[in-house]
């Protein structure tokens, strides 16, 4: 039981460095095409290439959007009370 386990958290971990590293090469070509020289670039083209770029990425980054926080046990979550000082 815990050899399954333990190729489980192997697995997830295997897929999330593959897609750290996926997203870490789209970002690197954006800065690419960013970096290009004004007189070399193809707008049109690198407007392209950006978008699905873009796209790509949004596969592989969370949507800080989407992002949800729970308390535990998935119950609401509700910060701790905030103490303000009046001077």
């Amino acid at each position: 039981m815990a050899a399954k386990r333990a190729e489980q958290n192997k697995k997830i971990r295997r897929e999330a460095l593959r897609e750290e590293l996926q997203s870490r090469e789209y970002i690197r070509q954006v800065h690419r095409i960013l970096d290009t020289d004004d007189e070399s670039l193809n707008v049109p083209a690198a407007k392209l290439k950006l978008d699905g770029y873009f796209k790509l990425l949004a596969k592989t980054l969370p949507d800080v959007k989407s992002v949800e926080l729970t308390g535990e046990d998935g119950e609401k979550l509700i910060p701790p009370a905030i103490l303000v000082k009046h001077e």
